[in-house]
């Protein structure tokens, strides 16, 4: 008899961002897996967004009461329940009373399991309700052990689940300009992205690199404050904003950057480190977030605090002025992605996840 799971998410298919394409990739993992029937409740995505090339039984739910209530009408016929959120985390209790023998398993991606103010607080019931999961899968051990100490709860509830990227082929040898790249949303939540470090950094860089650039990809209302901030810095030449662009036109500007950068204070993993390392360039990401758990400094990149505006303009000038160096490290970068990060893997850790073989 196949194993029946319910994975219970919201805006999956309807909007862009890091937790849809981790939604995405473990829905379709889920689906490719013969010993498994797999269900799928999505609240606010429509019939409309929803794929036909996966084995999936897609249902849309409108409100969280209307989720709670059907995933306690179907709980006695299941053996796994995925929570894609934790704000989804209440439908534990309703699968838990009705069928006690539930494996229970609830996704965590960074800020929103934090209990930081700044971005979400903690709910007075969450640290009750997750006593009663079997397992936190959490992206990474920086969010595993942020959440463990916020919520109070044993080290040994959380299970490292990573983020994953498609393979891709070798990026094309194009001559590398010397264009630092940074691409991220810039929605009034995103200031600890902190871009505003990196253009802060440019006037240092052009001193020893006159012809070096930063190119910013990513829409938000931080943006015209971005610009402001070129502007009086006398960098209106040497920092392009692109907005949102295209598929296409993200894939050149990778392969057109001599180097990536985003100092965040705020990824719960960093997925856009993956990809610039798949596009061949090394990374600078900042050091009070996960990032610098997945990113080997003087490796494959540099690690910098975002405070330090010094400093990053010395790893930037490094970088952008030693295109040998590093191609090296963006290679080793690769390789990570290869052996740590890729989809194979991601499937291995959910096959354990789902079966229990991780306890």
């Amino acid at each position: 008899m196949p194993t029946r799971i319910l994975f219970v998410g919201a805006e999956t298919y309807s909007q862009i961002g890091g937790l849809q394409q981790f939604n995405q990739r473990l829905l379709r993992a889920l689906g490719s897996v013969e010993a498994y029937s797999v269900s799928a409740l999505i609240m606010r995505d429509g019939e409309e967004h929803f794929p036909r090339d996966i084995n999936v039984r897609f249902g849309s739910i409108a409100k969280r009461p209307q989720m709670i209530a059907d995933v306690a009408r179907r709980a006695r016929a299941l053996d796994v329940l995925l929570i894609g959120q934790i704000n989804l985390l209440p439908v534990a209790l309703a699968a838990r009373l009705l069928n006690p023998r539930i494996r229970i398993i609830m996704f965590v991606h960074g800020d929103e399991a934090w209990n930081d103010p700044v971005y979400r607080r903690m709910r007075f019931y969450e640290p009750w309700l997750c006593r009663r999961l079997d397992r936190v899968a959490a992206v990474s051990r920086y969010t595993a052990r942020r959440m463990a100490g916020a919520f109070h709860l044993p080290d040994d509830l959380f299970f490292y689940f990573p983020n994953a990227v498609d393979e891709r082929g070798q990026s094309l040898p194009l001559p590398r300009s010397a264009t630092l790249l940074s691409v991220c949303r810039l929605a009034a939540h995103d200031k600890g992205k902190h871009i505003d470090a990196l253009i802060r950094a440019m006037p240092q860089v052009r001193q020893a690199l006159p012809e070096a650039r930063l190119r910013v990809v990513g829409a938000g209302v931080l943006l015209d404050e971005l610009k402001a901030l070129a502007l009086s810095l006398g960098l209106a030449d040497a920092v392009q904003f692109d907005g949102r662009v295209s598929t296409a036109d993200l894939e050149r500007a990778y392969l057109e950057a001599g180097a990536f950068a985003m100092p965040s204070s705020k990824e719960g993993f960093g997925i856009v480190f993956l990809e610039a390392w798949q596009h061949g360039l090394p990374v600078i990401c900042g050091t009070m977030d996960a990032a610098h758990e997945v990113i080997s400094d003087g490796i494959d990149g540099f690690a910098v605090h975002h405070d330090d505006i010094g400093q990053l303009a010395e790893k930037i000038t490094y970088l952008l002025g030693h295109p040998d160096i590093a191609r090296e490290m963006a290679a080793k970068g690769a390789e990570k992605v290869k052996t740590v990060f890729s989809d194979a893997s991601f499937r291995r850790r959910l096959g354990s996840l789902i079966s229990g073989r991780d306890a």
